[in-house]
């Protein structure tokens, strides 16, 4: 399988690995030097003068890679988390008592900078348990019915497809599937719909997700895996413009991983469509800041800032206010630099 083609911040390339010196030298000649292998299959180039025309796809592959890289950036848009869960990890048991302190909470979101909402009745905390699709569905219809009059996009976050059905039937717009379209029929669920759909990087599922974060090169890895889910999506009628890819920070990832992504989170633009960061009081967070979920939002900003200033278009928080403004100036600063 061919590796998908990003460009790294220290600005050599990953892509497909040459299938043997004969290719190494026509890459040479074209433009790009051959530096090593790596683990994953993968190699590392480097460019040292504009690729020449060629129909090697790992040159087609890099050429399509900056195309999309020059893709005009779009404002960020604030994702606020409105957890239905009594267990959620970081604001469980608070305004989930009751449909008032939910349509409160939304509205201060709302106030706080929040253009869309993110509703969800399944824990995806770290060891959570899977929740029956009728158990979610007892709670997140009529919260959708209760939210709807708010007036913003509703995003539901399910890996089931049963739940995307009835929940795109009574006027949610998107689904942010943690699983990566793991349900047969999600994709196709969503394209029926012409919905959106955020497709996150995860390995396992929540319950066993952080006994699985081996990766031989995690950025590139993980590229690959969105790339061929986000392909299989388009196979089944998903248009490329409503998929919004999330590399899954938190998500069978450890601390210094979660770091890596920030770090290097400029990288996924190479794929070519909208992307999504999650950091929001995450415990990877806790690893620099040492506080717990509730008090997290400051360091979250951090990271969110970083994701933004590397082009990050939807960021999912938990609260707004001057942390979102902070993301606003980042995303800007990006702006300018892409523009």
């Amino acid at each position: 399988m061919r590796k998908a083609a990003i460009l790294l911040n220290n600005g050599t390339w990953r892509a497909s690995a040459p299938s043997d010196s004969t290719e190494k030298n026509l890459l040479n000649a074209s433009g790009l030097s051959f530096i090593q292998s790596l683990e994953d299959g993968s190699a590392l180039y480097i460019e040292y003068k504009k690729i020449q025309d060629s129909n090697n796809p790992i040159l087609i592959d890099i050429t399509k890679a900056k195309a999309n890289l020059l893709r005009p950036p779009s404002k960020p848009k604030f994702i606020g988390i409105l957890n239905l869960t009594e267990d959620s990890f970081s604001d469980g048991r608070t305004y989930q008592k009751s449909e008032a302190g939910l349509i409160n909470h939304a509205k201060k979101l709302i106030a706080e900078g929040a253009t869309i909402f993110d509703v969800g009745a399944e824990s995806t905390r770290p060891g959570a348990e899977p929740v029956p699709s009728t158990i979610q569905l007892k709670k997140i219809i009529p919260a959708l019915e209760a939210l709807t009059p708010l007036g913003i996009p509703i995003s539901i976050d399910t890996q089931s497809s049963k739940v995307a059905s009835e929940c795109l039937a009574n006027g949610a717009q998107i689904i942010n599937d943690i699983s990566g379209l793991k349900d047969p029929e999600m994709a196709s669920v969503i394209a029926n719909h012409n919905a959106k759909v955020i497709i996150m990087h995860m390995k396992g599922t929540p319950k066993t997700m952080q006994k699985r974060c081996k990766y031989d090169f995690l950025i590139g890895e993980i590229c690959d895996a969105l790339l061929k889910k986000a392909a299989y999506a388009e196979t089944k009628g998903v248009l490329k413009n409503n998929i919004i890819l999330d590399p899954g920070i938190g998500f069978a990832k450890t601390a210094e991983q979660c770091f890596e992504i920030i770090k290097e989170f400029s990288a996924f633009r190479s794929l070519g469509y909208s992307l999504l960061a999650g950091p929001s009081r995450k415990s990877f967070l806790s690893h620099i800041v040492d506080k717990p979920p509730a008090e997290r939002d400051a360091a979250t900003i951090g990271a969110a800032c970083l994701c933004a200033a590397a082009g990050a278009e939807y960021l999912r928080l938990h609260r707004g206010r001057d942390n979102w403004d902070a993301v606003k100036i980042a995303a800007a600063c990006f702006q300018v630099h892409s523009s």
